[in-house]
């Protein structure tokens, strides 16, 4: 049960682009979350948007702004945004640069500070790419409990691996 609820609180906490894309706003997909997250540092300032705001946005036209204005004019959006707000859902600015740009990333076992969804949104928002194989071109191996088949080859192909907690301060 402790871990259900640990499970549960992790997910609590998602990039502001991750919880764009999660409203479900018609139109917006996960690269113009990414994008509205850039320009936008707060639901606050997205919902009070105007439609010639967002068009300033690069890859957002008529459609796409249209459909982000009318979904914050619904009364019952911006009472899910509260209940989701009063059960604790938060969302974190990304760090956005280039620390880790060119280097492969992968993976394996569980994470205990934090979700793999979250690990991997930090990767890319840092520049990293994430892949789910091993190869000769994976620049280091995020290692979690229970690791699989994937430790041993990163053993083999000489990859460095790093420990969660490394992990942790390497994204700070």
């Amino acid at each position: 049960m402790v871990l259900l609820v640990d499970s549960i609180q992790k997910r609590k906490e998602v990039s502001f682009a991750r919880f764009i894309y999660s409203l479900g706003i018609r139109n917006v997909g996960q690269k113009t979350s990414s994008d509205l997250s850039k320009k936008f540092k707060s639901i606050e300032s997205l919902s009070k948007s105007s439609i010639e705001d967002l068009e300033n946005i690069s890859d957002v036209g008529p459609i796409v702004s249209k459909s982000i204005v009318e979904w914050f004019k619904d009364k019952d959006n911006i009472r899910f945004i509260n209940k989701l707000k009063e059960r604790g859902v938060r969302y974190f600015l990304e760090k956005t640069g280039n620390k880790f740009y060119g280097k492969k990333f992968v993976i394996t076992g569980t994470l205990d500070k934090m979700s793999r969804e979250l690990a991997k949104e930090r990767i890319i928002s840092l520049g990293g790419e994430i892949s789910d194989a091993i190869s000769k071109n994976t620049d280091y191996l995020i290692l979690g409990n229970n690791p699989g088949s994937k430790y041993e080859k990163a053993q083999e192909l000489g990859v460095e691996i790093v420990r969660e907690d490394k992990f942790l301060k390497m994204i700070e």
